[in-house]
C-alpha cells in the first residue's frame, strides 16, 4: 500500500493532467480506498470501473494504472463511453502478454464502441487466450 500515494498522483493523477482531463473521483476514491485499508492496488483481483463515465480520454488515463493490477482477473469497464480510440488502447496494452497476465474477464458492456472497435478487440482477444469472458451487452 505504500506505493499506492504513487501511483495515484504520478500514474493516474499526472495522465489526467497531460490528457487535460478531470480526474474521476471514482478512481482517484478507489485508491484512497486502498490506502486506508493498507491494501495493495497490486494485489486486487476484481476492478470495477463500472458506470464511471470516463469517456475516451478518462478510460486513456486510467490504462497506465491497469499495467500495475499484478493480480487482475476482472476488469468491469462497463458504461464509460468507449469508443474507437479508447478501444483501440486497451486493445495495444492487452497485446503486451506480459500485463494483466492473470485477467479472465472483461466487461466492456454499455460502450458504444464501433464495428472497428469491435474488429480490434476480436483481433486481441484471439491473441488472448487465457481471457475466457468478455462482457458486450449494448454495445
Amino acid at each position: 500500500a505504500l506505493h499506492v500515494p504513487f501511483l495515484r498522483d504520478q500514474v493516474y493523477c499526472a495522465r489526467c493532467t497531460d490528457l487535460g482531463v478531470k480526474e474521476n473521483s471514482g478512481v482517484t476514491g478507489m485508491l484512497d480506498k486502498c490506502r486506508a485499508t493498507n491494501r495493495c492496488y497490486c494485489s486486487v483481483k476484481r476492478l470495477s470501473y463500472g458506470e464511471f463515465y470516463l469517456g475516451d480520454r478518462g478510460v486513456s488515463a486510467l490504462l497506465p494504472l491497469l499495467t500495475f493490477g499484478k493480480m487482475i482477473r476482472c476488469l468491469n469497464l462497463s458504461g464509460n463511453g468507449m469508443r474507437e480510440p479508447s478501444v483501440q488502447q486497451l486493445c495495444a496494452l492487452l497485446a503486451d502478454q506480459a500485463v494483466l497476465r492473470t485477467l479472465l474477464i472483461v466487461d466492456l458492456s454499455r460502450n458504444p464502441l464501433g464495428p472497428a472497435g469491435a474488429a480490434q478487440l476480436q483481433t486481441t482477444l484471439k491473441a488472448r487466450a487465457g481471457i475466457l469472458m468478455l462482457g458486450a451487452h449494448g454495445t
